[in-house]
Parts: structure tokens; sequence; C-alpha cells
């Protein structure tokens, strides 16, 4: 490559383990096509190698974490860190900020399909399918009856955070005929009521919900939120699905509250701990349920082809057009702060 051209620098996490884009080759293309250059950047236990912050112009990460301790040795020449996805809770901003470097993310791309994550855990569990594809691959016939499912007609689903991914969740689930209840201190009555849902207190949500969703964003406020006090309002009924960030919820809290059957069961697309997900210090890395397993999902929920495309298309589209000083207006962009894109 040519050194002389500006680079960008692609966090390892963005590929496969065959060396391949996740997204295609389509969005690298646009980097080409704008006269930049690109490599990828290793990474080390979520970290960025330091030649991350001393090499390029554009950092494009997925869930790499950025630290103010990293941005020490920063050389000026970075510009804009590109987060793929819409949660930014691994940067620090305000060390972004104090460097005069743009974050962007990516938040209209995923609604659709993290919401449609969380609707497929809403059927899987409503319907039992873990269960009866167990019993099913191990030939246990007469033991179908043992598990009947749950009827969403009449039933309440409560979304914890009415942000783009709880309101198209909202949208995604109107033809259930469930209640749909959600908990937001950032979203008034008339808001949640135009999305189609009725806002109600997280503590009385947790209480009546028969489906929990925790579609909000992770920060300190959020962290830990669903503590084993508020597990405990849960029905035994219920059911807790996460398809947002694993810390807001305590997890060791809540491997002992399936373990007690205390709630009917969970799915999870995010762990609090990713490198061994769902392991409970207390069990000494060993779950011990005596109600069905959590459905374990690795992450994936924003990976559908078509809206991953056009995620990657549009940030890095974006992001070149930014590095070349083009912002979409005649004016350059500015050189801190946060964007969507």
């Amino acid at each position: 490559m040519n050194n002389s051209r500006a680079k960008v620098g692609l966090s390892a996490d963005l590929f496969n383990s065959k060396g391949e884009p996740m997204f295609g080759a389509a969005p690298l293309a646009l980097l080409s096509e704008a006269g930049l250059a690109w490599t990828i950047v290793p990474t080390q236990q979520g970290r960025l190698s330091p030649s991350a912050f001393t090499d390029y112009e554009a950092l494009m990460i997925g869930g790499s974490r950025v630290s103010g301790a990293e941005l020490v040795g920063e050389s000026g020449k970075l510009r804009v860190i590109a987060r793929n996805g819409v949660g930014y809770d691994a940067v620090d901003t305000q060390a972004l900020s104090g460097h005069g470097i743009l974050l962007t993310n990516t938040p209209v791309a995923v609604r659709t399909p993290v919401a449609t994550t969380a609707v497929a855990f809403i059927l899987a569990l409503s319907l039992r399918l873990p269960v009866k594809s167990r019993l099913a691959r191990e030939g246990r016939w007469s033991e179908r009856a043992d598990h009947p499912g749950v009827g969403l007609p009449g039933r309440t689903l409560g979304i914890v955070g009415l942000g783009g991914i709880g309101r198209e969740l909202v949208r995604l689930m109107q033809p259930y005929g469930m209640t749909i209840l959600a908990a937001d201190p950032h979203v008034d009555k008339g808001a949640a009521a135009q999305a189609g849902a009725k806002l109600t207190e997280l503590d009385d949500l947790l209480k009546v919900s028969d489906f929990v969703v925790v579609a909000c964003l992770l920060n300190e406020s959020t962290r830990r939120l669903l503590n084993a006090d508020r597990l405990r309002l849960m029905k035994p009924s219920a059911y807790l699905i996460n398809v947002a960030r694993g810390p807001i919820i305590d997890e060791s809290a809540l491997i002992e509250i399936l373990a007690q059957g205390r709630i009917a069961g969970a799915a999870l697309d995010v762990f609090e701990r990713a490198t061994r997900p769902f392991q409970s210090s207390a069990h000494d890395g060993q779950c011990h349920f005596h109600r069905p397993l959590p459905v374990l999902d690795g992450y994936v929920r924003g990976s559908g082809r078509p809206r991953r495309d056009l995620r990657h298309h549009r940030c890095y589209e974006r992001t070149a057009a930014f590095v070349r000083g083009q912002s979409g207006s005649e004016s350059p962009p500015p050189r801190s702060g946060l964007a969507s894109v």
C-alpha cells in the first residue's frame, strides 16, 4: 500500500476467524475508491495495539475498548473513531473530546436486526423451542406434553429502554396482541403512547410482565440495573431477554434466580463476561440448573446480512468522506464530539 495515502485502521474484531471481513468486501472498496489505505489493527483482550493511536487518521472498531490511558501516546494524526454499532460504553468519550477526536456510531442500521433478535427470543421461549428441540433430538417423545407453550395474546411485554431499538420492538410485536409496557426515564408518557407502549416505573414493569426485554444503553446509571432485588420482582412464569449489554444484568444474581426456579427462563445475546459467558464465580465456573438452561446467543443480533452491509456501507462511506475533509456540506466536519451515521 502507498504509505503517502491517509490510513484507516480496522480493528481485528471486524473480521472472522478466516481473516475475512464480517461485513463483506464492498465497504472496504469504498475506502480504496476514496484513495485511502487500510490495514487490520490487532486486538488483545478487547484492546487495540498502541500503533492504532499513532499511525492512522481514522479507526473503525467493533467492540474494542478505547480508554484515556491509551490516548496518552496519540500522535495528533487520529481524527475519527467510527464505532460499528450503537453502544459506545467501551469508549472514553471525554478522553476523545480532550484530544479533539470525533466518535461516530450507527444507531439506525442496527434497530431492526436487534429488535428482530428480541422477537425471535420471545417466540422461542414462548413456544419452549429449546427444550422441545432437545427432546426431539434425544427421542423423548413421551415428554412433549410436559412442556406446553405460552400463548402471547393477552400477555404483557415489558421493554426496558424505549430508544430506537425499543420502539422498533414495539412495532414488530403489534400483531401478537400483547399489552406493551416500557420503562425509560428519558421518555414521557406521550412519546411512549405514540410509539405504542404504556410508560411505567421499572419495578412495576418487572412485577407484571410475562416477558421482559432489556434494550437500554449501558452507562453508570444502568450498570447492574437488574440486580438481585429487581430480578426477584419478576413473576415465576416470566422470561427475561437481554439484547442490550451484559453488565446491565447482574449475571451472578440471574444464575441464582434461574437455579432456584424463580423465573421461567432467560435468553441472552450479551454477557457480563464475554470470555466465559454465563458462569458464576460462586460456583467455580459451574452452573447447576434445576430449570432449563438459558438460551445463549453469541452476540450476532446485528449481523443479518442486508442490514449489516447497510450499516458498514454507511459507516465506511461517511468515514472516508470525513478523512477527506468532507461532511456532506461545504464546511469541514468538527474535530470532536459524537455523531451518528
